[in-house]
């Protein structure tokens, strides 16, 4: 989530940035809800002020009857402290949900437009124009790939790999860790299902809710990477900059 601070210090560059995107910030509505939290948190300071010094005043008095005007009085503020809990809770609830929606700030450097603008950055070899086929038809043709069953196991964009593809697929993975642990990773085994507050810390949610799959009754999701465990482990944290980087790999 973006820092609110760096978004209402310079607002402008960074609704230039996500229109580039396509993306149309409510800054006015963050503006206001920001602006009502503030006043409430205020209210909130006061009003515990207040209840401390009625604390203080009720152990000074030694009539009965100025102690029940005191604890009168300390019930009216409590009543008024619990409404201002529940409207801060609201007012944030509010505000971190339209922070939430902000997709990441894209940097200076990235082109706008479609994948025609992408930058070639790095190339190595020269395509070969021996095979025209793209990777799956190479696979069919050569029965290493069967889109039918994953569709009958499933639903279509489903395959079943097998021979020496399953067997390719199974070494690469072997093969990328490796490589990884031997470029000082360290190698993670994590859950494949975690909790929504895994998912928000890595911009899963709210924004692709309906594209996750949730235990029914439990608040755990299936994870779409394992960079959202990878990174939950570190939640909550504060690290020094003498612990970095940190190379995980799984």
């Amino acid at each position: 989530m973006i820092n609110i601070k760096n978004l209402l210090d310079d607002p402008n560059a960074i609704l230039e940035k996500l229109k580039s995107r396509g993306y149309s910030l409510d800054i006015d509505l963050i503006k206001k809800l920001n602006t009502k939290r503030k006043d409430t948190i205020t209210i909130k300071e006061k009003l515990s002020a207040e209840k401390n010094k009625i604390s203080d005043a009720f152990k000074d008095q030694s009539t009965d009857k100025a102690k029940a005007k005191l604890k009168e009085d300390s019930q009216t503020l409590e009543k008024e402290i619990s409404s201002n809990k529940t409207a801060l809770l609201d007012i944030e609830s509010k505000l971190n949900d339209q922070l939430l929606q902000i997709p990441n700030i894209p940097d200076s450097g990235i082109p706008i437009g479609d994948e025609n603008s992408n930058k070639v950055i790095k190339s190595w070899g020269s395509p070969s124009a021996k095979n025209k086929n793209d990777h799956s038809a190479l696979f069919e043709k050569n029965k290493l790939i069967d889109f039918e069953s994953g569709v009958m196991l499933a639903k279509s964009r489903f395959t079943v790999m097998h021979s020496g593809l399953s067997k390719l697929h199974r070494s690469l993975i072997s093969f990328m860790l490796d490589k990884h642990i031997a470029n000082g990773y360290k190698e993670y085994y994590l859950p494949y299902l975690v909790n929504s507050e895994s998912l928000i810390g890595t911009g899963q949610l709210p924004k692709f809710e309906e594209d996750l799959f949730k235990i029914a009754g439990e608040d755990l999701y299936l994870i779409p990477t394992g960079e959202v465990p990878l990174t939950g482990l570190y939640k909550n944290s504060i690290l020094s900059e003498s612990d970095l980087p940190i190379k995980m790999v799984s």
